[in-house]
């Protein structure tokens, strides 16, 4: 019985380890991710502003 306990223990142990490195790739991806996202809002905002200054150099003619 005892065998039978610590097999169980060992096993929950060892699918804990396996969810807390899953856990922490999907943290890892997440952030690059973020950090992703952050830099095609500023990729936008600076295609936006080439925009408008495209467009005021059009008006000019």
């Amino acid at each position: 019985m005892s065998e039978e306990i610590a097999a169980a223990s060992k096993e929950i142990s060892s699918s804990a380890e396996v969810a807390s490195g899953n856990t922490q790739q999907v943290a890892a991806v997440a952030e690059q991710q973020l950090a992703t996202m952050e830099e095609m809002k500023r990729t936008s905002q600076s295609l936006r502003e080439l925009v408008q200054e495209l467009n005021e150099l059009i008006r000019q003619f």
